[in-house]
C-alpha cells in the first residue's frame, strides 16, 4: 500500500480518548528511507506513531 505524502501544521485539534485528552499539533505521514534517530520530546509531550504498513 503507498499513501501519499501529508504535512499539516498548526492543527490544534483536541481529542478525548477515556479520561485522557490529546492535543494534536500537526500530523505527517511519509516513507522512511533509515531508521529514525533516537528523539526525546518535551516533559509533558509525547510522539503518537502509526505505521500503516512494514515494520516500525
Amino acid at each position: 500500500m503507498t499513501l501519499p505524502g501529508m504535512q499539516v501544521e498548526n492543527m490544534q485539534m483536541n481529542l478525548s480518548l477515556g479520561g485522557l485528552r490529546l492535543n494534536v499539533l500537526y500530523i505527517r505521514s511519509g516513507t522512511f528511507f533509515q531508521s529514525m534517530p533516537a528523539h526525546t520530546h518535551s516533559g509533558k509531550s509525547y510522539g503518537l506513531h502509526y505505521i500503516p504498513a512494514g515494520r516500525g
